[in-house]
């Protein structure tokens, strides 16, 4: 078999979506974050882990990866979704075609509408509170939303949304 070939099997495996009830649209890499495997994401994203999934919940590998692993390993998620962009990859968003219609945590702003049971009072507040970050100096007003909300530091410049809102507790996993 050449190498190739064996790359080919790689990236077949490592990007199985799960059907499943409550975790349609998940594939390995989900798993791999949600246990805080940072060593089995970067194997994964090296055999070519497709990072542009929304799963069933609204989550997405990069919303999930800012409260669940290393900084230096959602570094190295966030660089590697922008090149799969880059090379015109697209989205799939199961979230819109296969959703349970439940509220949880780790969501992507990106992909919530206002429509969904997700997009309350608190989701709103965190976009307000990633806004308000954008536009103040480094100083005591902006560390103290950063103690209160760390996982609004990772942002996406672009569309001015951070990469994750709702930390997932046992609350919203109902």
């Amino acid at each position: 078999t050449s190498k190739r070939y064996k790359q080919e099997i790689a990236e077949d495996v490592v990007n199985i979506i799960s059907r499943g009830m409550g975790c349609y649209g998940k594939t390995a890499i989900f798993y791999a974050i949600t246990q805080c495997r940072d060593d089995v994401v970067l194997f994964l994203i090296s055999n070519g882990a497709d990072l542009l999934i929304v799963n069933n919940k609204g989550q997405t590998p990069s919303s999930l990866a800012v409260n669940k692993l290393k900084e230096s390993t959602c570094q190295v998620i966030f660089q590697t979704e922008e090149s799969q962009l880059k090379a015109g990859k697209v989205y799939v968003n199961y979230r819109k075609s296969h959703s349970d219609h439940k509220r949880y945590g780790d969501l992507d702003p990106r992909f919530i509408e206002p429509d969904d049971v997700n997009f309350d009072n608190d989701v709103q507040d965190d976009i307000h509170y990633y806004r308000k970050v954008l536009t103040l100096e480094e100083g005591k007003e902006k560390m103290k939303i950063f103690q209160e909300k760390p996982y609004l530091k990772f942002g996406i410049p672009i569309l001015c949304l951070p990469r994750s809102v709702r930390v997932t507790t046992p609350v919203w996993r109902r």
